[in-house]
């Protein structure tokens, strides 16, 4: 999902692969790869890449609509899971970052997450 909403969003926008690669610190041969599914994006990218197309990282990797509508069935967080001691110190680290850290910690989580799904 993520190659197709890449090169929709460039598509739209006008804008050749190795305008996005300079706009993000990144090579043309980065975006035609990631185009392509033949490599993945760090975290850092797909934040610059939600930045840069004023979109969302959920959206980025699929995993909501362009109105922001969760795609992923994420019923499976019960009370009992949410109450795991990881969820609470993720909150309290969380609290502690600047906005910039929590973006990217984010980001690097739905970068493993997508990697999870693609198993």
């Amino acid at each position: 999902m993520f190659s197709l909403r890449l090169k929709e969003l460039r598509k739209e926008r006008q804008l050749s692969q190795s305008k996005v690669a300079a706009a993000i610190g990144y090579t043309q041969s980065h975006i035609a790869s990631w185009e392509l599914n033949k490599n993945e994006p760090t975290a850092k990218a797909i934040t610059a890449l939600a930045n840069l197309f004023k979109v969302s990282s959920d959206y980025l990797l699929g995993l909501e609509d362009e109105y922001g509508n969760i795609e992923r069935n994420y019923s499976a967080l019960t009370p009992q899971k949410a109450a795991d001691p990881i969820f609470s110190e993720l909150e309290k680290i969380c609290a502690l970052l600047s906005a910039d850290d929590k973006s990217q910690i984010l980001g690097f989580a739905k970068a493993r997450l997508h990697e999870q799904q693609k198993k």
